[in-house]
């Protein structure tokens, strides 16, 4: 596992300020461009995605944040996530992440619409304010995950009601890290459009 010195943790920021992200309006018209930096600093609204790997027993997959990440470091997060760069659209973001987060290729995707939040981190560090699509895929007989450590700093299987029940747990009793925003927002979208995957 790599060390992550102080100079290592500026490289890994440089490389993630700079990002071209697609600055946008309420109904997803672009406006212009903007680095992810500035974003994140001021606010302007951007695409994002994020997703649910299911695996044959019906569990979602769930990670957990790098340690490098200037917002939410080491909150529990989806399957995978990212800001869509600028040129791309939120299936091609959702694919190209994939495999950079996770290690892993999957082709068959589900798009199950779109969430808008803005929700601040910390005054003077930044905020996410996002029109997030939200994807499921499966995850059977694709390979073992390899997580990149710079991007995930652990992951665990659970079913969409146990998550559930975990984000709905006061602090002192949770069993997983505390869960970023966009993680309870994407779980009550996938119960509203796929109600089945919580009965069992």
């Amino acid at each position: 596992m790599t060390e992550i010195t102080d100079a290592y943790k500026q490289q890994y920021l440089a490389r993630y300020n700079r990002k071209i992200l697609t600055w946008i309006d309420d109904d997803d018209n672009k406006i212009g461009f903007a680095s992810r930096k500035d974003c994140e600093k001021l606010g302007l609204k951007h695409r994002a995605m994020t997703g649910f790997l299911i695996n044959p027993e019906g569990h979602l997959l769930v990670t957990q944040r790098s340690r490098l990440k200037p917002l939410w470091p080491l909150y529990l997060d989806c399957s995978w996530s990212t800001d869509v760069g600028d040129g791309l659209s939120y299936e091609e973001a959702a694919r190209l992440r994939l495999p950079e987060e996770l290690g892993i290729k999957v082709t068959d995707f589900e798009n199950l619409g779109k969430f808008d939040y803005h929700k601040l981190y910390r005054i003077g560090v930044g905020s996410e304010n996002e029109k997030c699509a939200l994807f499921i895929a499966p995850y059977d007989q694709i390979g073992p995950l390899r997580p990149n450590p710079d991007e995930v700093a652990g992951y665990w299987w659970v079913s969409p009601s146990e998550l559930e029940n975990e984000i709905n747990r006061a602090e002192r009793k949770k069993t997983l890290p505390p869960h970023a925003p966009w993680t309870e927002l994407a779980l009550n979208d996938l119960k509203i459009k796929r109600p089945e995957l919580f009965d069992s």
